[in-house]
């Protein structure tokens, strides 16, 4: 049986002369079994066997330890309440690594993978053009990206784009939505958890999805509605890359780039204390900010005409009332990309007497919505005050606008920044 084990192996007793030599150990350490059968460890000429075997804890103990590039294990033979040897189990580590580069090769195939290049966005603006160009620089790196973005607004697609843009496309890509988990569920998911951990624990546990993600890209959707307990254990995995299963009492290394994306304002929650401030700067080594459809208007015509495509539509944007290319291109759109894919499938089939009813289909979505065009949703709401309690309340809603970004609100405003420093702080 041993003989054919991929794992060297070796029998040493309790006096210390070594017994048994598999093939795979031959092979390991360059021997002959014939050359060492027989023979105690002190008598070894081979330097690197005989540094490994002559250490006290091997006759003593049981555990495992790696040495020159050779992961040895050593478990103690009891007889009849004694201990008559030590079998000792060598593995390349080497070898180790190309089976887990296998068996990651394995789940990647069976749907750990991102479908998406930057080549698949259908896009026309500058906005996405310029948000697209930063992606693809951040993909040359390993460095941790946050994402943020409203939802529908296409924050996917960039994220699977920087995957099979980087180094690590080869590798498995694992996405997880953080708010579509019960709490309950998401820290085993996320980190896995040994057997007999909790009630109804697969037996011999099971690997979480960071431990799965080895060697590649997990893509953590909607970060900001991870609990704060959570947050505390996900700080460690981006500080020190280990992971240690839930009801476990070891650590296991993962080589993985994070991708965090949010469509809220993690500063805000930062301030409100829902989120940890260290790992928000963790996660946020990198910025990438994804416009809304409504500041990317050219982007409109070639989606309609991309999603009309994909109903084998012969209809075009081109093609519409210009009442109704108006409305497409002056709506708010909140649900973004998703939402203008309803409404293009909608006019495909409603084409053939769209003509005659192009204002009932626009008051239909108004009043499905409640809302209007964009030039009157860009406008800002203030209570009635003094001069300078509307001036502040305007700075407030500008900042909440712009993820509190004040050189962009200062830009906007037309003052400097630190005019608007001192009225924020005023």
């Amino acid at each position: 049986m041993i003989n054919v084990i991929t794992e060297g192996i070796f029998f040493i007793n309790k006096n210390r002369e070594i017994k048994s030599c598999n093939p795979a150990a031959e092979q390991i350490f360059n021997i002959k079994s014939i050359d060492v059968i027989g023979k105690k460890v002190k008598e070894l000429s081979d330097s690197k066997l005989s540094t490994i075997l002559k250490g006290d804890e091997i006759y003593t103990s049981k555990g495992n330890f790696t040495l020159q590039n050779i992961n040895i294990t050593y478990e103690p033979v009891i007889f009849e309440g004694n201990r008559i040897g030590t079998v000792v189990t060598s593995r390349e580590v080497s070898k180790i690594q190309q089976l887990e580069t296998k068996i990651r090769r394995e789940l990647h195939t069976k749907g750990l993978v991102a479908k998406y290049t930057f080549n698949d966005i259908i896009y026309q603006s500058q906005a996405l053009n310029d948000a697209i160009h930063l992606a693809n620089e951040y993909a040359n790196t390993d460095s941790t990206v946050l994402i943020i973005g409203e939802s529908g607004a296409g924050k996917e697609l960039i994220v699977q784009g920087i995957h099979n843009a980087s180094k690590r496309k080869e590798g498995p890509f694992v996405a997880v939505n953080c708010a579509a988990l019960p709490e309950s569920l998401l820290e085993s998911e996320l980190f896995g958890y040994v057997e007999g951990a909790f009630t109804g624990a697969m037996k011999g546990g099971k690997q979480g999805l960071f431990e799965l993600a080895h060697g590649g890209t997990i893509f953590l959707d909607e970060v900001g509605e991870i609990p704060q307990h959570i947050q505390t254990r996900l700080l460690r995995i981006l500080q020190e890359k280990v992971v240690m299963r839930v009801g476990g009492d070891r650590i296991i290394p993962v080589d993985i780039r994070i991708i965090a994306v949010t469509n809220r304002n993690l500063w805000k929650l930062v301030k409100e204390g829902k989120f940890r401030l260290d790992l928000y700067f963790r996660l946020s080594v990198v910025h990438l900010n994804i416009p809304p459809l409504r500041k990317r208007n050219e982007d409109i015509p070639v989606l309609v005409d991309h999603f009309l495509q994909m109903h084998q539509s012969d209809l075009t944007f081109k093609q519409l009332s210009n009442e109704l290319q108006k409305f497409l291109l002056s709506y708010y759109w909140s649900g973004n990309i998703r939402q203008l894919e309803n409404i293009t499938e909608r006019l495909h089939l409603r084409q053939h007497n769209l003509q005659m009813n192009v204002e009932d289909f626009i008051n239909q979505i108004l009043l499905e919505t409640g809302e209007h065009p964009k030039e009157i949703q860009d406008g800002l709401t203030v209570n009635i005050g003094t001069m300078e309690e509307i001036k502040k309340q305007v700075i407030k809603e500008m900042l909440d606008r712009y993820n509190q970004n004040q050189t962009l609100v200062a830009q906007k405003l037309g003052i400097s920044r630190t005019t608007l420093w001192k009225k924020i702080n005023n």
